[in-house]
């Protein structure tokens, strides 16, 4: 005689159910379907925590900030143009409105044609992240 028990008889009812697979397919449904419930949960908590840390900017936030620093340094570099001018002028036989006339449109010049530099950049530039990998 077998002394051994059945595994059925040792989990009990639930076992027997548990081991024939007798589970209701829409139970397992319901459980699989609150786990992606719970799992999109847990995603959109990290995602809002990364965003309060700071994580996440807004390109289009982030291309106006860097657009306005842009302006200030320019507009810095134009303010002390007339100092620069001073100091040419009295190094050389230039008057300070002849040096500065000369330097705003050597600036100028510069400025265009880095500008042509960045355009032609911006045309090769990927539109999205995943264009870029």
């Amino acid at each position: 005689m077998d002394a051994r028990l059945d595994l059925g008889q040792r989990l009990g009812a639930n076992g027997k159910a548990l081991l024939a697979g007798s589970l209701l397919p829409i139970d397992a449904d319901i459980k699989a379907a609150r786990l992606r419930q719970l799992t999109l949960a847990n995603e959109r908590a990290a995602e809002e925590a990364r965003l309060r840390a700071g994580s996440y900017v807004a390109a289009d936030d982030a291309k106006l900030e860097m657009s306005r620093i842009a302006g200030r340094l320019v507009a810095a570099f134009e303010g002390v143009m007339p100092e620069l001018a001073a100091a040419v002028a009295a190094q050389s036989t230039l008057s300070q409105r002849d040096a500065l006339h000369l330097m705003r449109g050597a600036w100028r010049a510069a400025r265009a044609r880095l500008s042509g530099v960045e355009v032609e950049a911006a045309i090769h530039e990927p539109e999205t992240l995943e264009a870029a990998q």
